[in-house]
């Protein structure tokens, strides 16, 4: 099964959040970072207060605690994806996110090209496959992935694909 197709920036801005929302080290770094300090900070707020007991430093500290945990997040993923924006705009990079290409799936390997590459991959060498409502991120490693929009695909060769997908235990 052959497709071609180009990606658009909102399909790579979706696998940058994808990837962001759901990549373990991604994952564990922003729970230290959203839970572990505002610990701290009230932690603080109660060794401030404990000679002689004052409840300001302790509803400070906990009201900094708590627009920590609130809008650090939103923040942390706004700041990834403004990098991602700013790669994608880089004249350097427009190849790699924006060239069409065309993507060969057969039983033994995948096959990408592109007017700057020609790239064939086995299956072993993906790592895993996630699947969104929109599209399939074929991994070769923790930090890579073919972005693969379901868009192009008609029924039966999406079909086909999961068949692929399952049969070397990706899905």
């Amino acid at each position: 099964m052959t497709v071609r197709f180009t990606t658009t920036e909102e399909e790579v801005l979706a696998f940058h959040r994808h990837h962001y929302e759901t990549d373990p080290v991604h994952v564990r770094s922003r729970k230290k970072v959203v839970w572990v300090y505002p610990m701290f900070y009230v932690a603080i707020g109660i060794l401030l207060s404990a000679r002689d007991f004052q409840w300001t430093p302790i509803v400070i500290f906990s009201v900094i605690a708590l627009l920590w945990i609130l809008f650090l997040p939103r923040y942390l993923m706004n700041r990834s994806l403004r990098h991602a924006k700013k790669r994608m705009a880089d004249p350097n990079n427009r190849a790699m996110y924006f060239a069409e290409r065309e993507m060969t799936f057969t039983e033994d390997s995948i096959h990408a090209v592109t007017a700057e590459a020609d790239d064939k991959l086995l299956w072993s060498g993906i790592v895993r496959v996630d699947e969104t409502a929109d599209a399939y991120y074929l991994y070769t490693s923790a930090l890579t992935a073919f972005l693969f929009p379901k868009r192009v695909l008609t029924t039966r060769e999406e079909e086909e694909l999961r068949r692929l997908f399952v049969m070397y235990k990706l899905l």
